[in-house]
């Protein structure tokens, strides 16, 4: 009887959580457009999540098929929303799905609302059915432009929708009518009607609150009423990076002083360059007097690159003499680049240091390279020779980066293969994103092709440098475009608020995204005087801020934030333990019941007289 006893309390344990759990779905819906043949119409998708116990992974179910594969997108989505919570997700497998009545026209669009749901759901939160977003998600939660805004406003008024949020920057949108025949006494001539339409009061006219935000923060307090954090700029910089990049640029710019004091000169062309020399200087003593070491360091490489082609030009130099530093130029970079290959990469900040060093040394063999091919054509080699120098020389400044102590990541080849892929992937979905609805963006692959050159040779590091690089690129120009004059500076403000955030967070996590914060401190100091320029450093330095997304901690624990997707963890538990609890009381109730029974006093009493044999 005590075996089936147990059998019994075993079977409820197994069963009870299966009788009673049950798998919660979370739900949002998406505004999207469909082809129809007079143009996009706005149309409404059925976006919903369910998360289970797995390994990470992300699938995706859509019907009917959307144009573009969402599968890029959608991860890309999750992964931002489990950095913006600083939540473990490999420990689970989100399963997506989208339904609409028609044929959507898919891609990123849906990123943010996909990043809201993901968010909700880790906090077992609600998203209000009345309230639908549009624009993609890029690093840092920034929210990016979409097309189709208008169509999108009319789908949801007829859903039913009353508030929708789409891109901040976006809330006016020109729409082009068919072309006109327009005459004057002379001549006539074919122009085209466009006509410019105010996106919130168009909104307001048909019944539909349209909100402009910027960020994830702005969302989820449309969405929910979260209070926006404050960023703590006190985590901006820590002193290591301060020290390693003051050093960084004291070294770099003693070398303008180094270089010059050699320089005889004997010509036109070496005063002017030595005005360019003087000009670089004050810029980055200016830099260095705010703090902007970076700026600084930068300044002064240009001036070591003129300062070193004035010494050059100073030289006379024969061809024997330039073979002689080909040669000795050649020699330093493969020596350096044996020390680099060596060093253990350990650390997001580790990471992005071997970028930067490894990007500067192929650097300076391409412009050996030119140099020698210039001379063999007989072209000036001058200009090349000197940059090769000198960026080997910034390499060498760069690599005191090496070993800066941080949080520590899986930075294996296959952690780095796929991070590499992940992000050329994210960069050829937006540019057939861009294709469809930004057709006369002029938008370029240098970048990017690149990108496939050293995926090709198994340099996955660089390749995920400009993979990187060629995101922001693409999403600069589609942030831009379209915006007047008088709303960059506005933009701008955005770019910079939600990239010092990031890099907060960043410092706060243990993690120092040192060309993150490099590029941040650079578009700061070009907002002064070329905003589109610093709009694009900004991107730079949003996507070098969160590469942390593509890789695992080594030491990392179980969960910590007992209130993330612990519903469903909490009642299985809930469950185990009313099972059996229930067990055992049935188990308790049946041996008392045998009790009664006279015959099951000798077996126990047969049991301790056993017992007590066996003690003797």
């Amino acid at each position: 009887m005590d075996k089936k006893i147990l059998l019994m309390i075993l079977f409820i344990i197994v069963c009870a959580p299966s009788a009673f759990a049950e798998n919660k779905q979370y739900h949002t819906r998406l505004l999207a457009v469909e082809e129809q043949a007079s143009g996009l119409s706005g149309s409404i998708a059925d976006l919903t999540l369910e998360i289970r116990e797995g390994t990470g992974r992300v699938f995706i179910d859509t019907f009917p098929l959307t144009k573009f594969d969402t599968q890029i997108s959608t991860r890309f989505a999750k992964e931002i929303a489990c950095d913006y919570l600083d939540f473990e997700c490999n420990k689970y497998d989100f399963i997506y799905t989208i339904k609409a009545d028609s044929s959507v026209i898919g891609g990123p669009s849906a990123g943010a609302a996909t990043t809201l749901l993901t968010i909700a759901a880790l906090k077992d939160d609600v998203i209000p059915q009345d309230i639908a977003m549009t624009g993609t998600i890029n690093s840092g939660g920034f929210i990016g432009p979409v097309g189709g805004l208008k169509e999108k406003i009319e789908g949801a008024k007829e859903a039913g929708i009353t508030k929708v949020l789409i891109p901040k920057g976006k809330g006016t949108v020109k729409l082009t009518n068919d072309t006109a025949l327009q005459c004057d006494i002379l001549y006539c001539k074919l122009v085209e009607d466009v006509k410019e339409i105010d996106l919130v009061s168009y909104g307001k006219s048909i019944g539909v609150d349209v909100v402009e935000v910027a960020t994830l923060d702005e969302a989820l307090h449309e969405f929910t009423g979260a209070d926006i954090p404050e960023v703590d700029e006190s985590l901006l910089v820590n002193n290591k990076y301060k020290d390693v990049m003051q050093g960084l640029a004291n070294t770099l710019c003693k070398r303008t002083n180094d270089i010059t004091k050699d320089t005889v000169n004997t010509s036109t062309n070496i005063s002017a360059l030595i005005v360019s020399v003087n000009n670089l200087t004050q810029a980055s003593k200016d830099s260095f007097a705010n703090g902007d070491f970076y700026s600084a360091a930068s300044f002064c490489f240009g001036a070591n690159v003129k300062a070193r082609e004035a010494l050059f030009r100073s030289q006379n130099l024969e061809s024997k003499g330039l073979l002689d530093e080909f040669n000795k130029l050649n020699n330093a970079i493969n020596d350096f680049e044996i020390q680099v290959e060596n060093k253990e990469i350990k650390t997001i900040t580790d990471l992005e240091t071997y970028m930067i060093v490894k990007e500067r040394l192929i650097e300076a063999h391409d412009t050996l390279n030119d140099s020698i091919k210039a001379m063999k054509n007989n072209e000036d080699p001058l200009p090349s020779l000197a940059y090769g120098y000198e960026r080997l020389a910034s390499a060498d400044s760069w690599s005191n980066f090496f070993g800066v102590e941080g949080k520590g990541f899986i930075l294996d080849k296959k952690a780095l293969e796929d991070s590499c892929k992940n992000k050329i992937s994210e960069v050829e979905e937006r540019l057939q994103y861009v294709a469809l609805f930004f057709p006369n963006i002029p938008l370029q692959r240098k970048e990017l092709d690149r990108a496939y050159e050293e995926l090709n040779v198994k340099s996955y590091e660089l390749c995920l440098f400009q993979a990187s690089k060629a995101k922001a690129e693409v999403d600069v120009v589609i942030s831009a475009y379209g915006v007047d004059v008088d709303k960059v500076n506005e933009l701008m403000q955005a770019k910079n608020s939600i990239t010092k955030k990031l890099i907060a967070k960043e410092v706060k996590n243990g993690i120092f995204p040192i060309l993150g914060y490099s590029y941040y401190e650079y578009a700061n100091v070009l907002s002064k005087t070329d905003p589109y320029s610093a709009l694009l450093y900004y991107e730079y330095a949003l996507e070098l801020s969160n590469l942390d997304i593509y890789f695992t901690e080594k030491t990392k624990s179980e969960p910590l934030k007992s209130d993330y997707i612990s519903a469903d963890a909490v009642k299985q538990i809930i469950i185990l333990i009313i099972g059996l609890a229930i067990g055992t009381i049935i188990g308790f109730a049946i041996k008392n019941k045998k009790k009664v029974y006279p015959q099951s006093v000798p077996k126990v009493r047969k049991r301790l007289s056993n017992k007590k044999q066996t003690k003797k």
